[in-house]
Protein backbone atom coordinates (compact mmCIF):
# COMPACT_ATOMS: atom_id res chain seq x y z
CA UNK A 1 0.00 0.00 0.00
CA UNK A 2 1.05 3.61 -0.42
CA UNK A 3 0.64 6.13 2.40
CA UNK A 4 0.68 9.95 2.09
CA UNK A 5 0.69 12.48 4.86
CA UNK A 6 0.95 16.29 4.42
CA UNK A 7 1.04 19.12 6.90
CA UNK A 8 0.10 22.73 6.21
CA UNK A 9 2.71 24.99 7.72
CA UNK A 10 2.43 28.65 6.74
CA UNK A 11 2.12 29.89 3.17
CA UNK A 12 3.17 27.42 0.47
CA UNK A 13 2.92 28.81 -3.01
CA UNK A 14 6.37 27.39 -3.84
CA UNK A 15 6.26 25.60 -7.16
CA UNK A 16 9.08 24.83 -9.55
CA UNK A 17 9.76 23.16 -12.89
CA UNK A 18 10.29 19.44 -13.44
CA UNK A 19 10.30 16.85 -16.17
CA UNK A 20 7.37 14.53 -15.45
CA UNK A 21 8.24 11.79 -17.90
CA UNK A 22 5.69 8.99 -18.28
CA UNK A 23 2.02 9.27 -17.46
CA UNK A 24 1.57 8.19 -13.81
CA UNK A 25 -0.34 5.10 -12.74
CA UNK A 26 -2.24 6.99 -10.02
CA UNK A 27 -4.37 8.96 -12.49
CA UNK A 28 -7.91 9.39 -11.26
CA UNK A 29 -10.50 10.41 -13.79
CA UNK A 30 -13.76 12.25 -13.45
CA UNK A 31 -15.61 9.08 -14.46
CA UNK A 32 -16.04 5.98 -12.31
CA UNK A 33 -12.77 4.45 -13.58
CA UNK A 34 -12.78 1.06 -15.25
CA UNK A 35 -11.50 1.08 -18.79
CA UNK A 36 -10.33 3.75 -21.14
CA UNK A 37 -10.86 3.68 -24.90
CA UNK A 38 -12.70 0.47 -25.66
CA UNK A 39 -11.80 -1.94 -22.91
CA UNK A 40 -8.14 -1.26 -22.13
CA UNK A 41 -8.08 -1.22 -18.32
CA UNK A 42 -7.03 2.10 -16.77
CA UNK A 43 -4.10 0.36 -15.04
CA UNK A 44 -2.89 -1.10 -18.36
CA UNK A 45 -3.16 -4.71 -17.15
CA UNK A 46 -4.54 -7.27 -19.57
CA UNK A 47 -7.24 -9.71 -18.49
CA UNK A 48 -5.81 -13.09 -17.48
CA UNK A 49 -7.28 -14.72 -20.61
CA UNK A 50 -5.76 -12.13 -23.00
CA UNK A 51 -2.85 -13.33 -25.10
CA UNK A 52 0.20 -11.05 -25.12
CA UNK A 53 1.11 -9.53 -28.48
CA UNK A 54 4.17 -7.89 -29.98
CA UNK A 55 2.05 -5.02 -31.29
CA UNK A 56 2.62 -1.52 -29.92
CA UNK A 57 0.00 -0.36 -27.43
CA UNK A 58 -2.74 1.84 -28.88
CA UNK A 59 -2.32 5.61 -28.64
CA UNK A 60 -4.97 6.55 -26.10
CA UNK A 61 -4.39 10.30 -26.50
CA UNK A 62 -4.31 12.70 -23.58
CA UNK A 63 -5.76 11.59 -20.23
CA UNK A 64 -9.34 12.65 -19.54
CA UNK A 65 -10.24 15.56 -17.26
CA UNK A 66 -8.99 14.86 -13.75
CA UNK A 67 -6.22 15.08 -11.16
CA UNK A 68 -3.25 12.89 -10.21
CA UNK A 69 -2.00 12.89 -6.61
CA UNK A 70 1.74 12.90 -6.11
CA UNK A 71 4.32 14.55 -3.91
CA UNK A 72 6.91 17.29 -4.36
CA UNK A 73 7.77 20.65 -2.89
CA UNK A 74 8.77 22.37 -6.16
CA UNK A 75 7.27 20.11 -8.81
CA UNK A 76 5.04 17.06 -9.14
CA UNK A 77 6.78 13.76 -8.44
CA UNK A 78 5.13 10.34 -8.51
CA UNK A 79 4.48 8.71 -5.17
CA UNK A 80 7.30 6.33 -4.17
CA UNK A 81 6.98 2.87 -5.71
CA UNK A 82 7.25 1.25 -2.28
CA UNK A 83 3.97 2.89 -1.20
CA UNK A 84 5.48 5.12 1.47
CA UNK A 85 5.34 8.85 2.09
CA UNK A 86 7.68 10.66 4.46
CA UNK A 87 6.40 12.70 7.38
CA UNK A 88 8.20 16.07 7.20
CA UNK A 89 9.12 18.37 10.09
CA UNK A 90 7.82 21.89 9.39
CA UNK A 91 9.53 25.16 10.27
CA UNK A 92 6.86 25.94 12.90
CA UNK A 93 7.30 22.68 14.81
CA UNK A 94 4.48 20.65 13.26
CA UNK A 95 4.74 17.69 10.90
CA UNK A 96 3.11 17.23 7.51
CA UNK A 97 2.94 15.29 4.28
CA UNK A 98 3.98 17.17 1.15
CA UNK A 99 1.50 16.81 -1.72
CA UNK A 100 1.36 17.80 -5.37
CA UNK A 101 -1.26 17.47 -8.12
CA UNK A 102 -1.27 17.13 -11.86
CA UNK A 103 -4.34 18.91 -13.26
CA UNK A 104 -5.65 17.62 -16.60
CA UNK A 105 -8.12 19.67 -18.64
CA UNK A 106 -9.01 21.96 -15.71
CA UNK A 107 -9.01 25.77 -15.49
CA UNK A 108 -7.12 26.76 -12.31
CA UNK A 109 -8.57 30.28 -12.13
CA UNK A 110 -10.40 30.57 -8.77
CA UNK A 111 -10.20 26.79 -8.24
CA UNK A 112 -10.76 25.32 -4.75
CA UNK A 113 -8.25 22.66 -3.71
CA UNK A 114 -9.01 20.47 -0.71
CA UNK A 115 -6.92 17.76 0.95
CA UNK A 116 -7.95 15.48 3.82
CA UNK A 117 -6.12 12.65 5.59
CA UNK A 118 -7.54 9.64 7.43
CA UNK A 119 -6.20 6.53 9.12
CA UNK A 120 -6.93 3.85 6.52
CA UNK A 121 -7.88 1.20 9.09
CA UNK A 122 -10.37 3.22 11.14
CA UNK A 123 -11.36 6.12 8.88
CA UNK A 124 -10.48 8.59 11.66
CA UNK A 125 -9.47 11.98 10.28
CA UNK A 126 -6.12 12.83 11.92
CA UNK A 127 -4.90 15.63 9.65
CA UNK A 128 -6.11 19.21 9.62
CA UNK A 129 -8.09 19.64 6.37
CA UNK A 130 -6.26 21.89 3.91
CA UNK A 131 -8.34 24.20 1.71
CA UNK A 132 -7.25 27.01 -0.56
CA UNK A 133 -8.31 28.92 -3.63
CA UNK A 134 -5.67 29.06 -6.35
CA UNK A 135 -5.32 30.95 -9.60
CA UNK A 136 -3.23 30.70 -12.74
CA UNK A 137 -0.22 32.03 -10.81
CA UNK A 138 -0.37 29.07 -8.40
CA UNK A 139 0.33 26.38 -10.99
CA UNK A 140 3.06 25.43 -13.46
CA UNK A 141 2.21 24.91 -17.11
CA UNK A 142 3.60 21.64 -18.49
CA UNK A 143 3.28 20.35 -22.06
CA UNK A 144 -0.35 19.27 -21.83
CA UNK A 145 -1.32 19.72 -18.18
CA UNK A 146 -0.81 21.89 -15.10
CA UNK A 147 1.07 21.12 -11.88
CA UNK A 148 0.36 22.33 -8.35
CA UNK A 149 3.20 21.47 -5.93
CA UNK A 150 4.20 22.16 -2.35
CA UNK A 151 0.83 21.71 -0.65
CA UNK A 152 0.87 20.34 2.90
CA UNK A 153 -1.41 18.13 4.91
CA UNK A 154 -0.65 18.82 8.59
CA UNK A 155 -0.99 16.16 11.27
CA UNK A 156 -3.28 17.18 14.14
CA UNK A 157 -1.09 15.99 17.02
CA UNK A 158 -3.91 16.53 19.52
CA UNK A 159 -5.68 13.65 17.77
CA UNK A 160 -2.65 11.45 17.10
CA UNK A 161 0.95 12.02 18.24
CA UNK A 162 3.49 11.84 15.40
CA UNK A 163 5.19 8.76 16.87
CA UNK A 164 1.95 6.80 16.66
CA UNK A 165 1.47 7.71 12.98
CA UNK A 166 4.75 6.21 11.75
CA UNK A 167 4.16 2.89 9.98
CA UNK A 168 0.40 3.42 9.68
CA UNK A 169 -1.53 3.44 6.42
CA UNK A 170 -3.16 6.77 5.64
CA UNK A 171 -5.83 7.55 3.03
CA UNK A 172 -5.32 10.93 1.40
CA UNK A 173 -8.18 12.50 -0.50
CA UNK A 174 -7.86 15.45 -2.88
CA UNK A 175 -10.61 17.46 -4.56
CA UNK A 176 -10.13 20.11 -7.24
CA UNK A 177 -13.25 22.21 -7.76
CA UNK A 178 -13.04 24.62 -10.69
CA UNK A 179 -15.11 27.80 -10.67
CA UNK A 180 -17.23 26.27 -13.44
CA UNK A 181 -17.80 22.59 -13.98
CA UNK A 182 -17.90 19.58 -11.71
CA UNK A 183 -15.25 18.84 -9.05
CA UNK A 184 -12.77 15.99 -9.63
CA UNK A 185 -11.46 13.66 -6.94
CA UNK A 186 -8.39 11.51 -6.27
CA UNK A 187 -7.58 9.23 -3.36
CA UNK A 188 -4.52 7.19 -2.44
CA UNK A 189 -3.39 5.08 0.51
CA UNK A 190 0.24 5.37 1.62
CA UNK A 191 2.29 4.14 4.57
CA UNK A 192 3.74 6.99 6.60
CA UNK A 193 7.48 6.81 7.29
CA UNK A 194 9.97 9.03 9.11
CA UNK A 195 13.40 8.72 7.53
CA UNK A 196 15.08 11.57 9.41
Amino acid sequence: MVALVLVACGDDDGIGPADLGATPDAFVEESDGGSIDGGVPADGALPSDAAPTDAAPPDLGPPPRGIVLGTGQLDWEPLPADGTLELVQGSQGGVHLTLALQLWDLDPDRMWLRYRGFLAETGEEVFTPTERIIGRGGVLLKDDHLVRAGDRLVLDELLLPRGELIGQDVRIEAVAEPETGEPVHASVVVTVVDEV
